[in-house]
């Protein structure tokens, strides 16, 4: 198992990742809202509305990602402490811990439905809801005890529990293999219950003080926060081990998963930051400056934005993605082999970024070239196809799944080489290489 010892970075600098030639994106907060005194965070990808539930005032905050601002408030009876979302519903699920309840929330209306009671637990936790399945998950805390309620979602129907811990604190789901993931604070563990059966698979060591866990479904990767070692433990959901350890150090409460950039966002509590981390790797790509004591963490793939919820705000951070991109198409080869063309020709450029992303695609400036020597080791190739145009322009074949630039070289470049270099908004360049005649 390895230990990776993260790179410390200013609070209010990055630290560059060099993704083929050039330097990637870099994540910036872009707002921050505030808000009461913030516990927990939940967003909707389908609606772009983000909640957060507030101890003071006793509400839910409903947040607009369009335009980064609170659009209603939804009282609750008793301290809200954990919340989550249904994309399918549309329905937010709040803990009251002192009331016993969960309350339903219509993400249309943002009004309450009803008010869920949870038998037996004075002390509401966590939620988490499957979409896939339409069963909710409660912690029941209460004193030296802890286990979690199954209910059917759609008839309020309680299913049964599962556990009998000392301390159960926080939930997490995987909707891809109907798996959660408990956090056991006192004990060092994490519990896997598999959603069919409501029976606990395994029990993982972790670090101390386990907290809000992160998931990433596509990878089947489990990301447990240690606050009290200041580590992350990366459980695989097969065999359900841990498999690494990242080393991140102070006091890590919460991690946030991007799926489709597979970056883990983590909070630091007593140091005010937000750590960006390679999901596979565990490299540290960016520290990003937040409100002071921040907690939770909700993503928005689609939008690649990040809120992090902390005392009296909450902080939205811009993560652009990091595209698919697997080198150029024919007629265009790739490095090192030289493309032979004619200079004042139109070069159709062909490439792929994993589906259609739009058609704001490069950095400001770019497509560029620069002038190079000639190598004349080099492999060369013919350009075997051009195209009649005036001028560069970009455009997307959805049938091919292939973006075309087509390149408008000068005539006056004849007899020299040059560099055609391609740099995508998510920092990566990407280059070919050409001798004109």
């Amino acid at each position: 198992m390895a230990m990776r010892k993260l790179m410390v970075v200013g609070v209010l600098g990055f630290l560059l990742l060099v993704l083929a030639g050039g330097a990637a994106a870099q994540p910036t907060v872009i707002a921050i809202i505030p808000v009461g005194t913030a516990a927990q965070i939940a967003a909707n990808p389908a609606t772009n509305r983000v909640y957060v539930s507030q101890d003071v005032p006793a509400a839910v905050a409903v947040i607009d990602g369009s335009t980064n601002t609170i659009v209603a408030s939804v009282p609750t009876a008793g301290s809200p402490t954990g919340i989550d979302v249904d994309p399918v519903t549309n329905r937010i699920y709040v803990s009251q811990q002192w009331a016993g309840a969960v309350r339903i929330i219509d993400g249309v209306t943002n009004s309450v439905i009803t008010d869920l009671h949870v038998p037996g637990g004075w002390q509401a936790g966590s939620v988490a809801i499957n979409p896939a399945t339409g069963r909710l998950y409660v912690v029941r805390a209460g004193a030296g005890y802890g286990d979690v309620a199954v209910f059917d979602a759609a008839t309020y129907t309680l299913l049964g529990t599962v556990g009998g811990w000392v301390q159960t604190l926080y939930l997490a789901v995987n909707t891809e293999t109907n798996r959660i993931y408990v956090a056991d604070g006192w004990n060092q563990r994490v519990h896997v219950i598999d959603g069919a059966s409501n029976s606990v698979l395994a029990t993982v060591p972790v670090g101390d003080y386990p907290g809000l866990i992160g998931v990433n479904p596509a990878t089947n990767r489990i990301y447990v926060p240690n606050g009290g070692s200041g580590t992350i433990s990366v459980i695989d959901g097969v065999s359900n081990t841990v498999v690494d350890v990242f080393a991140v150090g102070g006091t890590p409460v919460a991690v946030g998963v991007n799926p489709v950039t597979n970056r883990l966002y983590v909070t630091e509590y007593y140091d005010d930051s937000v750590l960006v981390l390679d999901g596979a790797t565990g490299d540290l790509l960016a520290t990003l400056a937040v409100p002071h004591f921040p907690g939770d963490i909700a993503v928005i793939p689609s939008t690649s934005r990040i809120y992090v919820s902390s005392d009296r705000a909450v902080a939205v951070i811009e993560d652009l993605p990091v595209y698919s991109f697997s080198g150029f198409f024919r007629p265009v080869d790739n490095t090192p082999t030289l493309n032979l063309a004619k200079a004042g020709s139109a070069i159709p450029v062909k490439f792929s970024l994993g589906g259609d992303q739009g058609l704001d695609i490069f950095a400001t400036g770019y497509p560029r070239s620069q002038k190079i020597n000639c190598d004349t080791s080099a492999p060369s190739d013919a350009i075997e196809e051009t195209v009649t145009a005036g001028s560069s322009s970009l455009s997307y074949d959805p049938i091919a799944d292939q973006y075309v630039y087509v390149w408008k070289t000068d005539k006056v470049w004849a007899g020299t080489c040059r560099q055609l270099i391609v740099r995508l908004n998510d920092g990566t360049d990407h280059v070919a290489n050409f001798k004109f005649k």
